[in-house]
Formats: C-alpha cells, structure tokens, sequence
C-alpha cells in the first residue's frame, strides 16, 4: 500500500516540474529591480583599446548597498572562463541616482556583456554594455572644450584618407576617466578654450600617463591659452608667458598649404628644450611639438576654434600628418604582442617578479650537517642503543619518530626564516622629465603566508592581475575583482599558502628632476658628466656608448660625476649596446626596450631601490623589495672649437608622410618598413642641435630611387644630385632634413640614416 502512495506521489511531481522545465526562468529578468541601469560604454556608444570607460547610472527603486561588475556569456568552450571582473562598491538612497564609471578590459567590453548589480552576491539588476566596437581602422578623436564647434575641425582633418575612418567625440571635462587606461580607446584628445570647469588631479595624471603610453595630446592656444592648459603645463612643448598677441607673419604654415591671410592671435610663448617648433612668426611660435614617453604633444598657439585658422585649408594636411599619421601602422604592430599596458610581454614580468631578493632560503650547509645528523641518529645509533638493550622492536617506533622531530625541527626553522610578513616585490622602469614629472611603468608580486583572500591596494596609479590572456581556464579560488575609482584594489579570492601573485601598475610621480648626462670628443676619447638631478639613490649608473659602456657607480640625489670612454662604432655606424645584465636586471632591461621610450644607442641610465610602487595588503604586514630601472637622457657636445659630428644612426627618423600606410619594425636595429602598394615614404630627421655651418651631409640609403628637399628653392631634388656646395639648403630653420623614397609594393626597405658634420652655435 506504501509502494502504491509513494509511486502516485512521484507521478504527481513530474506532471508538475516536467511542463514547467519548457518554460527558462531567468531570474535576473524576473527577480524585482531594486535598481535601475543606464549604461553608455566609450564614447557615446563606441569603443576600442585596451581598457574600456564604461559609464553607470544608477537610479535606486529602493535603498541600495552592494557592487557593479560585468559578466560576459559563457564561452562555448567549457574550460575557458574569465577570471578578473571589474568591481565598484555602489550605495544609493531610494529615488537616488549616481554615476560611476567602471574600467573594463577589451576582453569583457563587448555588446552582449552586463554590467551587473549585486548585492550579497546575489544580481538584482543587469544591463547589456551594447555599444559598437570600432577596428583597427578606425581613428578616435576627443575633443574636449567649452566650444564644441572646433569637433567639426577634427573630424574633417582626415576626411581624404581612404584607409582610415575618424571617428569625433565632443567631449566635457566629467568625460575623463581617472585612469589613463580608460582613455586607451582615444588615439588623440584635442584639448581647446577650457575654461568653464577644471579637471581633477586623477584626470590630469591619467592624461600625463595616457600621453606616455603612446596619446597624441593637441592643446589650442590664443586667449585661452593659460586656463586651457591648467594642470598640463610640465606636458606642453613650450612655456606660457601668460600674454597674447597677434602674428601676421604666417608664410611658415604653406608646408600643409597657402597661408591664410591676415593676422591671428597668439598666446605668447617660449619653447623648451627639446622641443620642436613646426612653424613659428618671427620669435613667436605657432606649432610646436615634444615626445613624451611614447607618445606626443602638441600646441597650436592660436584657438584652433577661431578664424581664420578653424577653415584653414592646410588644416587637413598638417593635422592628418602630425596626429593621425601611422596610428593604424602602431595599431598593427601592437598585435603581435599579448600583454597588458606598457608591456606586451607578460612571461618577462613574471619571471622578474619571480627573482625576489628578500626570500631567505635555508642554508645549503645547516641542511647537509641536518641530513647527516638524522642519517647517523636514525641508522647506526638508533641500532646500536636498542641493539645493547636487547629492544630491536624499538626501532620501528624510534626511526619514525626521529623523521618527525627532524622534519618539525626544519619545518619551525624554515618558518622562522620565512617570517610571517607577505612578501612584496615591485619593479619597473622610470621615464622622468626635466620638471622631474615621472612615469612609472612595473609590476608587483605578493607572496602568502597562509590560505586566505588576500586583497592588494595601490593608492596611486592603475592596476590589473598579470595573465598570459585575459581569458584563462576558469579553477576554483582563480577569480580576482579591481576597484579603479581610487588608485587601484585587486581582491584575490582563495589564495592558497605561499602562491605568487602578480599586478600590472603604472602610476606618475614627482621624483625632482632626471637623470642627465652630456659627452665631447677630446683628443679621440669621449669626456663627459653625468648628473642625478632626482631626489632617488641611483646605483650602478652606466653610460652606454654604442657597444662599450662606462660604469659611473652610485649617485647621490644631486651628485654628478665625471667620466672618460670610448665610442664604438662598426663601418662608421653607431652600433646597439648588447645586453650586459642578468637576473632581475636583464629582464626589466628588456622590457624596457618594447612598448616603453626604448634604451638608445647611446645613453645613460641607473637603478635604484627607492620605493616608488606604494603597495597595501589588508590585514597583513608586509616586507617589501623595489627595483626599478631609471631611464635618462644624454646629449654631444661640441669640441673646444665648436664642431659636432652626429654619426650614423645616432639621429633618428620619423615618418612624416606616405602614399599608403607604412608598416615598421619598432623592434629591429634598423627599423625596416614596407608598404602594401608602390608609392613613397617621406622620413624627417629632426636635429636638437643648431648648425650655422654645415661641412658634410652624408646619407645612406637602399638602392631605390631618393630624394631630398630643398627648403630654399621649396622643391624636391634626386640625393644623386645634391648640392655639395650648399648643405644648408637641405635644413629648415629649425634644422630638419627630408628623405623622400620611392619603393614597390612589398618592398622591406631600411629606413635612412644621415651623418653630419659642421659647426654648432654658441
């Protein structure tokens, strides 16, 4: 009778579950919002790069207290999940609404991913990210400014480009993430008459940090000038005077076009060194340029927005070459690389984090003596004290017993060296300014002591988990959540004992000055100064001189030091200095050299141990090491007479013009390029130095057909026929030099390289 109720009973629930199983429940969709979600991703609805600026309103149907992330669809592959989630804690009264922006990596920001609320755990509300993803040819340009009318001017500057589609977004200053990340989808940011409001010390220091890792920053000028640039001056290529005038000499503008007439206003200015001036009327600039890190500023001393200079017909041309020219070419060759931020070399970071000096390990001789102890105590002595005790049996408990009091014994040793700190290891590579303006491109690396969550705080900069893919096998205990509103968290759940942990961070600072160095030729060797004009300790400064180096030693903040050496050179050619180093050195050396302003042919750079990455770990003591690779400048001076020879690829080119997209290996010594179809390739070689007197130009090139400009008679030439009588009409007033070359599709040819000699002014 039992058996018969409970069959009946059974039946009774499939005919109930069984029809309710064809009916998918989603419980985010039926579940009662407690919040309502608004989401714009990028700019207004479109994005690229890196990191993503994903902006959030927030209005609350009721009280709300819980975090924002994004979930993207399973992959259909079952063992490929993602791992580190953007997280921001959100609070918001009823009625309430609030606006966050969450950071979210490429890999996440896509149209069918959510930025989900939860609360407990628990999503109460979910909102698709949508949008559209821009491709490689496909140029972002913001425009940030009080008059939005100068955005028409920027989306016309490349409007003629068949191979590249702009994309314009006026912006406002609340636009601007606080992490440079978030601006990675903008290839240039023009910043022109800001006055009505000012951006935030976090927005100033991601747009100095996006400007390092490869932005190209445009800045108008005119009336504005000194509000516009507020909080970006150490960035700007010349130096404010805080006056205005008017400049009617213009004739340096007909490069990109005829000149507009009549006078303009200009925001007076001097330019620093270092800097390019690219037109200028009379002492006044008009355009000027500067590199910073890998990217570059530009100022415009007149309001872009303003005529005639807004309708100018030569807007096209200059602006096409100087901001947009070989993004998509930068764009390419990145892909190559799978990495995060300034590195695109995950496996190189984590083998330096990996080398942690502090580790202190037991030493080799305590563990023989040990051994040897334990062999003697639980073989022969062990026998031989039963063995008199007529107590053999003894051994099967006494052997072990021994093995456990040696193994606690190593074990209590081996955790007293250890310690209970979380171990820390930063590194990473310095670029500073003459304004002693820093960018601090590294990585860091906790040990644990004990299985826990372990939650990671850098109060200044950005931070994201090291992976060798963004996307990786989803285990137990593998997800990490990064909050990005200030500085940089990085909560890593279930981190089991003594487990490596890894953070990418870039962040700036104001270290006082930078590294400098200056060299002479003197009867045939190289006499120069090296100055530390930062408030670090540097030791082991070296000059690198092409394949020699000379070794400075350790510099005080302030100390400078004097040094002789010698300049190698193979075929009259300035040769790359080889890698020296090892251990942690030799790879932070390399990184270096990849997606960061690169070591140079000749150079001058140092070390130090000054703790520059501030790192937190929550609830747990820490014992911290740094190191970090300080990259410097170094310049040639003249003789006693006032000659200068610069040699073989001691200057170097930049692309300045071609027919269709050139394609360049940054990697390579030469820096090969190639195009897709026949066409030319135009190369500047901007000079720092001033010549009044030029006594040779020599130029190497491959066997194809070269030109070089005349900029007195304002035509090309045939390098063949160049005239060895008057160098000087191959320099612009500001000592540019011009290589034009023809090539055939798919031609790899070398980039060009010129030598000079002559006199330099005093």
């Amino acid at each position: 009778m039992r058996w018969k109720q409970l069959c009946r009973w059974v039946c009774l629930v499939c005919l109930v579950a069984v029809p309710l199983s064809f009916f998918p429940v989603n419980l985010t969709e039926s579940a009662p919002q407690k919040a309502r979600l608004e989401v714009e991703p990028g700019w207004k609805g479109e994005y690229k790069g890196d990191f993503v600026p994903v902006k959030v309103r927030i209005t609350g149907t009721s009280n709300v207290k819980g975090e924002l992330s994004v979930t993207v669809p399973d992959s259909n592959s079952n063992n490929q999940k993602m791992t580190a989630f953007p997280s921001e804690k959100i609070e918001v009264a009823s009625g309430a609404t609030k606006e966050i922006t969450l950071i979210v990596p490429k890999k996440m920001a896509r149209p069918d991913a959510s930025v989900v609320l939860l609360i407990n755990g628990e999503v109460t509300a979910a909102r698709k990210i949508g949008g559209r993803q821009l491709g490689t040819n496909d140029l972002a340009v913001g425009v940030l400014s009080d008059d939005h009318s100068v955005a028409p001017f920027a989306q016309g500057v490349a409007a003629d480009d068949k191979n590249l589609s702009v994309h314009t977004y006026p912006l406002t200053v609340k636009d601007i993430p606080v992490q440079a990340q978030g601006l990675s989808g903008l290839d240039v940011l023009v910043i022109n008459r800001l006055a009505s409001e000012s951006l935030t010390p976090a927005q100033l220091n991601a747009i100095h940090l996006w400007v390092t890792n490869g932005g190209r920053l445009l800045i108008g000028g005119g009336n504005q000038a000194t509000v516009t640039a507020k909080g970006l001056e150490g960035l700007l290529p010349v130096q404010l005077t805080g006056k205005t005038g008017t400049a009617g000499d213009l004739k340096s503008l007909s490069t990109w076009g005829p000149p507009p007439s009549g006078t303009i206003e200009i925001s007076q200015s001097v330019l620093k060194e270092g800097s390019r001036a690219l037109a200028t009327s009379g002492e006044q600039v008009l355009l000027a340029s500067r590199n910073v890190g890998k990217g570059k500023v530009f100022y415009a001393g007149y309001d872009l927005a303003v005529a005639p200079m807004d309708g100018w017909a030569g807007n096209k041309k200059l602006w096409s070459q100087q901001l947009l020219f070989l993004k998509e070419t930068d764009q390419r060759q990145m892909m190559q690389y799978n990495g995060i931020g300034a590195f695109r070399d995950p496996w190189g970071l984590q083998n330096a984090l990996k080398k942690m000096p502090h580790i202190t390990l037991p030493k080799m001789s305590i563990l023989i003596v040990v051994f040897g102890l334990y062999v003697i105590i639980a073989g022969p002595v062990t026998y031989w004290v039963f063995a008199r005790r007529k107590k053999h049996e003894w051994n099967w408990v006494a052997v072990p017993l021994v093995g456990i009091l040696v193994a606690a014994g190593l074990y209590a040793y081996g955790n007293n060296l250890r310690g209970n700190a979380v171990l820390v290891h930063n590194i990473g590579i310095v670029n500073a300014d003459s304004s002693g303006f820093a960018s601090v491109h590294g990585a860091s690396a906790i040990v644990s002591q004990d299985a826990d969550d372990y939650k990671i705080k850098f109060p200044d900069g950005f931070a994201w988990p090291i992976e060798h893919e963004h996307i990786s096998p989803q285990s137990a205990g593998s997800k990490k959540w990064i909050s990005l509103q200030n500085g940089a968290s990085i909560l890593y759940d279930n981190v089991p004992q003594w487990s490596i942990r890894e953070s990418y961070v870039e962040l700036t600072k104001q270290v006082g000055g930078n590294l400098t160095g200056s060299f002479s030729y003197q009867n045939g060797r190289v006499v120069g100064k090296v100055n530390n004009g930062t408030r670090l300790k540097l030791k082991n400064v070296e000059v690198l001189l092409g394949n020699s180096h000379v070794t400075i030693g350790d510099l005080k903040p302030g100390e400078s030091k004097d040094f002789t050496g010698q300049m190698s050179t193979s075929g009259g050619r300035l040769q790359v200095n080889p890698l020296r180093f090892r251990g942690r050195e030799a790879e932070i050396y390399y990184l270096a050299s990849q997606k960061l302003p690169p070591i140079r042919k000749y150079d001058v750079i140092g070390w130090t141990e000054d703790p520059l990455i501030k790192t937190e770990v929550t609830d747990h003591k820490i014992k911290s090491a740094n190191l970090y690779l300080v990259n410097g400048t170094i310049s040639k001076n003249t003789d006693a007479q006032g000659n200068l020879t610069l040699l073989f690829g001691e200057i170097e080119p930049e692309i300045i013009n071609s027919t269709y997209p050139a394609y360049q290996d940054f990697l390579s010594d030469r820096k090969p390029v190639v195009m897709d179809n026949n066409g030319t390739i135009t190369f500047e070689f901007p000079l720092q130095q001033k010549f009044d007197r030029i006594n040779r130009l020599d130029i190497r090139t491959d066997k194809v057909k070269t030109e070089i400009y005349n900029w007195q008679n304002q035509r090309w030439e045939l390098l063949a026929a160049m005239n060895k009588k008057a160098y000087s009409s191959y320099f612009s007033k500001d000592q540019r030099v011009r290589i034009r070359v023809h090539i055939n599709a798919h031609q790899m040819i070398q980039q060009p390289q010129i030598e000079i000699e002559g006199r330099v002014k005093q």
